[in-house]
């Protein structure tokens, strides 16, 4: 891939659509991991940095979406898991950083918490929902 090519994040084949993410709110974070790395008796850091890296990737909802969109984003979510147990999937990323795409096998954050703005007869209204995909 070559830059950005209009989307931000697709979960299998699953393009997450604007209206389901609040894009001031969309990060795209390389997380660089060390192994065995110290600080020395002289106090300099002894850093062993890794190639690899961990990519985590989080937007909210914007608030006030109602009960059955939000069901239907998650269903289309759940759809594209590998693994349903461990709510995984290949995903697609945009990353600022790179200026281009990565994709990797993430999970969705367990933490998904449904704030709850109103309930009516008709519908339940959430406040804003955090949504994170983290890499393996």
């Amino acid at each position: 891939m070559a830059g950005y090519a209009g989307y931000l994040f697709k979960i299998g084949t699953y393009t997450v659509p604007f209206n389901m993410m609040f894009t001031e709110s969309y990060t795209a974070t390389k997380n660089e991991q060390d192994m065995d790395s110290y600080v020395d008796a002289n106090g300099n850091l002894q850093r062993n940095a890794l190639e690899h890296w961990r990519f985590k990737c989080e937007w909210t909802i914007p608030p006030m979406k109602k009960s059955p969109e939000v069901e239907n984003f998650f269903q289309a979510i759940y759809a594209q898991f590998t693994n349903r147990v461990e709510k995984c999937a290949t995903c697609t990323a945009y990353v600022p950083e790179l200026g281009d795409y990565h994709e990797g096998k993430m999970y969705l954050n367990s933490s998904v918490e449904f704030p709850i703005y109103r309930a009516t007869p008709e519908y339940v209204q959430y406040k804003e929902i955090r949504v994170a995909f983290v890499e393996y």
